[in-house]
């Protein structure tokens, strides 16, 4: 009990030791990693390059097999783009193979990770951001490799073990069985630990140190490479269809590679074994010594291997997954198809114009209101509700990324497109009066001011993400305070909107820019105050002054639209009324 407790307790440092050193990796890098992956995957051997980049930067294949399925999910990266990404993924992950069996077993690492975890804690303690991110790595560093040392310790000697000998020479006794079982001892092993660099750190301790023959540990690698594709195909599962198969995309790839590397074994076990003895080492088959070595370039020789089978399949394997995931019915492209505008409707001026009408406001209140809501991460239930919205910001927690840019061309470009050759046909078949055609420019106005907001809301999702900092409770405090004006404009829209016409007035309607424009007005004293105190930086503060600009440009938008939509404006006055107020 005490051996197996000792082993968790290790296991557990060398896992969160990678935690903390892959996540401080991906702060420090993940921005330009994520430009690099949108850029540089114009053709398969670009893509290949960039999925082994990334993943030897942030140390994780899963991360960077999530990123992808993200991208894929945003429309960012295509299909055919995806793939090679996850290819280059998974001879990435090799690195952290190369890492533990040089550093971990060709030197004693202990002395060096104490002193390195000193390092670290001192520039963790620094209040530069990125001295912090950097004692983040140094600190992950220094736990991945002690953990690793006290695995090696709490394994016990094979000989002092002989019923534990006895069973592991039976099992490994059943031929192409034995492989099979320890495959699935692999892939079981990585789905529980949802690390394929905690299956390969164990697998090289416990082969080093006898406990494994080198055959069934090669079999144990194989399975890893299986259980990793299952953190992306879980992700996956609230994601749009291209996200599931560039997940699906991954399983094929890495099933296909051990299905071919189980036929092949042992040849592929003789190539490591040669290419071990070619670089000086001695043969993993026989010297416990050369184990870390073998099974490291088992590992790199297999992947590489594999990638170059696949890369020439790239079309093939989306055109599989394709038709292994169909698509289904979405509700984000029935929104896109209009609900109004119909043949009947268009044949009167009075009948077409109502419908334009009804099919803006509906956009309004679905697209468009979702889109402000969920790009500051306000819950549109609770805003419609009579909950305390100080409250409802405040469990909310920061402002989380949203794809606005899927929203737009989903839900709604699609629909903007039809609303405006509608109009276009409104204009064109019909003798209209001068109050009908300005009711259509002004309809059509109030929909390209809901583009504009949304544009607007994405910038400001972008600076909350930017240059929020969880640390900082005075910056973010000041950020909320945006929200909260957003917050507020929403539902004192949706209760104008269930007001009699009447009460939808003009002056109701400029009333609700009011809090905008005063929280503009007093932001500057408050940012001014901040910096003083040295509470925020400058950097932060422009950050603020421009997200409540924004903000002001946003309410104003939001409700001249609705004014035009939901008032009576459009019956008693002009354009350039509408375009001036």
């Amino acid at each position: 009990m005490a051996i197996l407790l000792n082993l968790a307790g290790a296991l557990g440092l060398f896992l969160y030791g990678m935690k903390v050193m892959s996540d401080a990796l991906s702060e420090l890098a993940g921005r330009s990693l994520r430009t690099t992956l949108g850029k540089l995957t114009s053709n398969r051997f670009k893509a290949v390059f960039t999925g082994v980049f990334i993943t030897c930067v942030i140390q994780s294949s899963s991360a960077t097999t999530l990123m992808v399925v993200s991208f894929v999910n945003a429309g960012l990266l295509s299909l055919t783009g995806a793939i090679p990404v996850i290819m280059g993924a998974n001879i990435g992950t090799t690195f952290t193979a190369w890492l533990i069996a040089l550093l971990g077993f060709g030197v004693s690492m202990t002395a060096i990770a104490i002193p390195l975890m000193a390092l670290g804690f001192v520039l963790f303690s620094m209040s530069s951001a990125q001295a912090r991110k950097w004692g983040g790595v140094i600190i992950g560093f220094g736990l991945l490799f002690i953990g690793l040392e006290f695995m090696k310790d709490a394994v016990p000697d094979l000989q002092n073990n002989p019923a534990v000998y006895e069973f592991i020479e039976r099992a490994s006794g059943y031929g192409f069985l034995s492989t099979l079982l320890f495959l699935l001892i692999g892939t079981a092993l990585t789905v529980v630990l949802q690390s394929s660099s905690a299956t390969m750190a164990i697998t090289i301790v416990a082969a080093s140190q006898g406990w494994l023959p080198f055959e069934a540990a090669t079999a144990i690698i194989l399975g890893e490479n299986v259980g990793t594709t299952i953190t992306a195909n879980l992700a996956a599962l609230v994601a749009n269809t291209n996200a599931k198969r560039a997940a699906l995309a991954h399983l094929f790839v890495n099933v296909f590679g051990v299905v071919w590397a189980l036929l092949f074994l042992q040849p592929l076990i003789g190539l490591v074994v040669h290419a071990a003895l070619l670089a000086g080492s001695g043969s993993p088959l026989t010297d416990a010594a050369a184990v870390p070595l073998g099974l490291a370039l088992f590992h790199s020789v297999f992947n590489v291997l594999n990638v170059a089978l696949q890369i020439g399949f790239v079309p093939l394997l989306a055109r599989l997954v394709t038709a292994a995931i169909t698509d289904k019915p979405d509700p984000e492209r029935e929104f896109a198809q209009p609900q109004f505008l119909t043949a009947s409707a268009l044949k009167y001026p009075e009948t077409a114009i109502d419908a334009f009408l009804k099919e803006s406001r509906r956009l309004f209140n679905n697209a468009l209101f979702e889109g402000v809501a969920h790009g500051l991460s306000l819950s549109r239930t609770k805003i419609q509700s009579r909950a305390s919205l100080e409250d409802a910001i405040r469990q909310a927690g920061p402002v989380q990324p949203y794809d606005t840019q899927t929203l737009f061309l989903n839900r709604i470009e699609p629909l903007y497109e039809e609303m405006l050759r509608y109009s276009s046909d409104i204009l064109a078949r019909h003798d209209l009066s001068e109050a009908q055609q300005d009711q259509i420019q002004a309809i059509r106005l109030a929909d390209r001011r809901m583009l504009d907001v949304l544009k607007n809301i994405a910038v400001l999702n972008t600076i909350a993400i930017r240059d929020a900092d969880p640390s900082n409770p005075p910056f973010l405090h000041e950020l909320d305070s945006i929200r909260l004006v957003v917050a507020r404009l929403l539902r004192s829209l949706f209760e104008l909107f269930n007001e009699e016409p009447e009460q939808r007035t003009h002056e109701a309607f400029k009333t609700l820019r009011r809090d905008a424009d005063q929280h503009d007005i007093t932001i500057f004293s408050e940012v001014d105050e901040l910096i003083r105190e040295q509470k925020i930086t400058p950097s932060e503060g422009a950050a603020l002054i421009n997200a409540s600009a924004i903000t002001k440009h946003v309410t104003r938008d939001l409700v001249k639209a609705a004014r035009t939509l939901y008032g009576d404006l459009h019956h008693n006055e002009n354009l350039e009324d509408l375009e001036a107020n």
